[in-house]
């Protein structure tokens, strides 16, 4: 099963763990398929050229694309990343593993700063996990180096994920958090410095899709409770901001947010994330999704406003 795949089902029960923690090369070994990235299938009031439907605010966030969007997905006609991947896993300590990756990867129509050309970079980076306790905390530190849009590509991604268990009695409370940094550059740079996320279908910053990993810098404090055994629900919200006041703000699968590479300004916005799952059996699992995006100060300079989004769904594990 694929990342973006394992992150659609894995993520109903909880708000996910880290970008790079749930690839499928977690072991020592190498990786070579051209697997597809598909986007699913949701109605949303959110912005993205690949999504219809409602819309919940008065004003809708749109963001700026070249044609129809990078992750529109059209029968016969949808896109392919192709790369390979290398990783080790090393115990570094009882609980504490060290795990080095390599990916290299490969899009020949990549969107980004009104511009559509091929990208194609190589991904070194790091991610070390703990455990101790009722503490926990996952860090991956990526570097990606290559040409994309017919530029030098360099750009770099911090994600630190972080919680602690407040007791194991009654409602299990846990407090989490993430921050993630992202460089950005799309626009207006010899050197393109946008952090490419590689899988735009996973909703690790949200099923919404409304921010991007790219020229983005969010700290997003939660707490998660588990009522019952087969019932959890999680809330989080997250503080966004750009990076580069040089660069565009960017929704999900890297698509810019219309005019804002020419405003100032930093804040993005704030998103709220209410999520819960319950287990009929070991097979079958309900979840829902809630997610409300304000807009701040910079989209509100480009005359774009808030969203919301819900989904709600099932799960059959077999």
């Amino acid at each position: 099963m694929g990342w973006p795949q394992q992150c659609a089902l894995t993520d109903r029960e909880r708000l996910p763990a880290g970008p790079v923690s749930r690839r499928p090369w977690r072991r020592l070994g190498a990786r070579s398929t051209p697997a597809p990235v598909r986007p699913g299938r949701h109605r949303t009031g959110g912005p993205g050229p690949r999504r219809r439907g409602r819309q919940f605010p008065k004003r809708r966030v749109a963001p700026a694309v070249a044609g129809r969007g990078a992750q529109q997905c059209r029968r016969g006609l949808a896109r392919r990343d192709h790369g390979s991947g290398l990783n080790v896993s090393l115990a570094v300590s009882p609980g504490l593993q060290l795990e080095p990756f390599w990916i290299h990867s490969q899009n020949p129509g990549l969107r980004s700063g009104g511009r559509v050309g091929p990208d194609l970079r190589d991904t070194v980076g790091v991610r070390l996990s703990w455990r101790q306790g009722d503490v926990r905390f996952d860090w991956t530190l990526a570097h990606q180096r290559g040409r994309g849009l017919q530029r030098e590509a360099n750009a770099w991604g911090l994600f630190a994920v972080q919680s602690m268990a407040l007791s194991e009695h009654a409602w299990k409370p846990r407090l989490t958090s993430h921050i993630d940094l992202a460089t950005g550059g799309a626009y207006g740079n010899p050197t393109f410095k946008g952090f490419n996320q590689l899988y735009a279908s996973c909703g690790y910053l949200g099923e919404g899709q409304f921010l991007s990993l790219s020229n983005l810098i969010m700290v997003a404090p939660g707490v998660a409770v588990t009522p019952t055994p087969r019932t959890t629900l999680a809330l989080e919200y997250g503080f966004a901001r750009r990076l580069s006041a040089r660069d565009a703000a960017y929704a999900g699968a890297m698509r810019p947010y219309a005019g804002t590479q020419h405003l100032p300004g930093r804040a993005i916005g704030g998103l709220l994330r209410v999520s819960g799952s319950w287990s009929a059996s070991r097979q079958a699992t309900l979840f829902a999704n809630l997610e409300h995006f304000t807009a701040g100060q910079l989209l509100r300079r480009a005359r774009l406003g808030s969203a919301s989004y819900v989904h709600v769904g099932a799960a059959w594990r077999y």
